[in-house]
């Protein structure tokens, strides 16, 4: 049984997928994990580092402790990682975009590095220290500038672009006012604090165009957190109740949009606490639950919401894995999330990835759109189900009206054993045009339902020429098999 058709967009680099048809029980991708290994001289608190951001080319920004004992921030990409910051001085990576851009603080002032160099933001008035928690593509940065006590001084939100240097966007009528997130339309989320309601009240707050937006709080709760937005104006963060120094306040994880307001996301299990922490264009969320009285051994979750349904990340990971009360902090549009958890007695840093992005089936068709470059490309590894018979992956666009094929497709006979690549050209009229894609599944056999899986999508400038002479060879033999198999 199938239900009916809804749309969530994805954005990736070349892309932006568009996953339509879910069934009433989604599959969700098994997860492989990656300790980033990071222990850079070695350190006295164990090696404690964590994984704070991702982007979509799988960089990853965090922090670890040196051997010294001075926590600084980290860039990681394809198992390199680079330290930020001036040795001997405390420093932090918070966020970054996809163009590699790291921003956090270093010496209690907001920075932000490119290649490894680091810029000091210009302070905000007579600040004594601030800190950068988030940058969009576009280089626009996000945070707040204080004074007086790190934790319950005076702040400030501000805005930082290079062109029209550093905006205060509060608090105007606040006490306190600090944000976390920007997307790449230039929205901010963070929150504001107004004393006069109570010493811990807090009000969720989106701002657009530097107008402040109160979002509320969920009922029965009190404040409220915004952490996160994506590209689609979709907001996750926390409701609580009054703030307990035994923690024994009720938090519960939030989604916000304009049309539905803010959603309960609700709990794992027994554990009645819960945080959102990050959201990509897919509207998957990442956070983290827990149960009070702390129990420090097994007490935290961390957690994947998807389509209303929040799945335990242990339930996603190899059983034999080793890892312990993972914290998850970020997920790119590839759906791979980082974060922090205990492994051999060590917080450690962590990679995970699914094993796939998409899956098409025979009632489920997967769409996206796209600006279509010289090639297109993905990778592919498939399963019957009964009586297995052979089956077509036809890719489609949308154009006039209607759709039509590429003039590729792929036909499957029995169940795959390993991932396939598969590269095609573009026709040039085509090329440089945003189009809608379609991919579908013709099954030639009774009840086969075949799954087909999909990762690592892309539209990209033509490759080289030794590579081209083996893609046009591949369209060869897939013209071959599609006049056998068309319908």
């Amino acid at each position: 049984m199938k239900a009916g058709k809804y749309k969530v967009i994805l954005a990736v680099p070349f892309l932006a997928l568009i996953l339509v048809a879910k069934p009433a029980l989604a599959l969700i991708a098994p997860y492989d994990i990656t300790d980033l290994g990071i222990n850079i001289g070695g350190s006295p608190f164990g090696g404690s580092t964590g994984g704070y951001a991702i982007n979509d080319s799988g960089q990853i920004a965090g922090d670890f402790y040196n051997a010294q004992g001075t926590i600084h921030g980290f860039l990681w990409e394809n198992g390199v990682v680079a330290e930020l910051g001036i040795p001997g001085v405390a420093s932090e990576a918070f966020d970054l975009n996809d163009s590699g851009q790291v921003v956090g603080h270093s010496s209690n002032r907001a920075v932000i590095w490119e290649n490894s160099t680091m810029t000091q933001l210009p302070k905000l008035g007579g600040s004594e220290l601030s800190r950068a928690h988030g940058i969009n593509n576009a280089g626009q940065v996000v945070g707040w500038a204080g004074w007086g006590d790190l934790k319950f001084g005076e702040k400030h939100a501000f805005l930082w672009d290079s062109t029209n240097g550093i905006q205060d966007l509060g608090p105007s009528g606040a006490d306190s006012i600090s944000n976390f997130g920007i997307n790449n339309s230039g929205q901010v989320v963070g929150w504001t604090f107004i004393g006069e309601q109570g010493p811990h009240h807090y009000h969720a707050t989106l701002w657009e165009n530097g107008v402040p937006i109160d979002l509320g709080y969920l009922d029965g709760l009190e404040s409220s957190i915004c952490k996160d937005i994506n590209d689609r104006g979709q907001v996750v963060g926390y409701s609580h109740s009054d703030y307990q120094n035994d923690n024994s306040g009720l938090y519960n994880a939030f989604l916000w949009d304009s049309t539905g307001g803010m959603q309960n996301l609700g709990t794992l299990d027994d554990k009645p606490n819960s945080v959102a922490r990050a959201i990509n264009d897919r509207g998957q969320v990442v956070g983290n639950s827990w149960k009070v009285p702390w129990e420090p051994q097994g007490n935290e979750h961390a957690w994947l919401w998807e389509d209303g349904v929040m799945t335990d990340l242990y339930d996603l990971i190899p059983a034999e894995s080793g890892w312990e009360q993972i914290d998850a902090y970020d997920i790119n549009n590839h759906g791979q999330i980082v974060g922090r958890g205990f492994k051999d007695g060590e917080m450690r840093a962590f990679l995970m990835t699914p094993t796939w992005e998409a899956y098409v089936q025979t009632e489920l068709d997967y769409y996206m759109t796209t600006t279509l470059g010289d090639t297109f490309s993905f990778e592919y590894w498939w399963e019957m189900g009964q009586e297995a018979d052979g089956f077509n992956l036809d890719i489609l666009f949308f154009r006039d009206d209607e759709w039509k094929i590429f003039g590729w497709d792929l036909n499957f006979d029995g169940s795959s054993t390993e991932w396939e690549m598969a590269r095609f050209m573009v026709p040039e009229e085509l090329r440089g045009l945003e189009m809608e894609i379609r991919f579908r599944v013709f099954d030639f056999g009774a009840f086969t339902d075949p799954t087909v899986y999909l990762r690592n999508i892309s539209s990209e400038p033509v490759p080289e020429p030794s590579t081209m002479l083996l893609i046009a060879t591949g369209l060869v033999g897939l013209v071959g098999w599609r006049r056998r198999f068309r319908r």
